[in-house]
């Protein structure tokens, strides 16, 4: 009950600071339980397409994790904010926020109360780029070889086809993340 107040009160606490104008509405589109050794863990993906500044993404990445933790009592919550559904899961992310409600890291005996890790990029996708990276993400199942591993080749051909455009630019723009906290 002690670290549920705790938490209730964190969470109050970055509400009501001046970040929490920052908190933009998120979707939940994939979520993982990654639990171990009896320590309640989840990786959760959202999207927020109103999470445009570097802020707005920390901050509302980082309310996700705590409204998980509440939610569920994971000790652990790694958030991926995600430019829409499809890019769950690829590494393609607008944020990455690491919580540990406890303080006590993964495996909960490094406890030393660090709770946040957090990464994320300001970088603003232009309309095409983001239409190449849906196309890319969407389809990329359906060009692997016979290794598991996509056919880099026929996926931006398909997606150049698609969209109209010349293969050479049918890579998604690579998304760069950096260290927050």
């Amino acid at each position: 009950m002690k670290k549920f107040i705790l938490g209730f009160l964190a969470l109050f606490l970055f509400i009501t600071s001046s970040a929490a104008n920052q908190i933009k509405p998120y979707e939940i589109v994939h979520q993982k339980n990654t639990s171990f050794a009896n320590r309640l863990r989840a990786q959760i993906f959202i999207v927020s397409p109103d999470a445009q500044t570097l802020e707005q993404r920390v901050d509302t990445a980082k309310i996700a994790a705590t409204d998980y933790s509440l939610k569920t009592n994971a000790k652990v919550v790694s958030v991926f904010l995600v430019p829409f559904k499809q890019a769950a899961g690829t590494g393609y992310n607008y944020a990455i926020a690491n919580y540990w409600s406890d303080g006590c890291g993964n495996s909960g005996t490094q406890c030393n109360n660090k709770q946040w890790e957090v990464n994320a990029t300001d970088q603003q996708l232009t309309d095409l780029e983001l239409k190449i990276a849906y196309e890319y993400y969407a389809n990329l199942n359906k060009f692997l070889d016979k290794y598991g591993l996509p056919d880099e080749q026929k996926l931006t051909s398909y997606v150049a086809k698609k969209l109209k455009i010349k293969t050479k630019d049918a890579n998604p723009t690579m998304l760069f993340l950096e260290s927050i906290e």
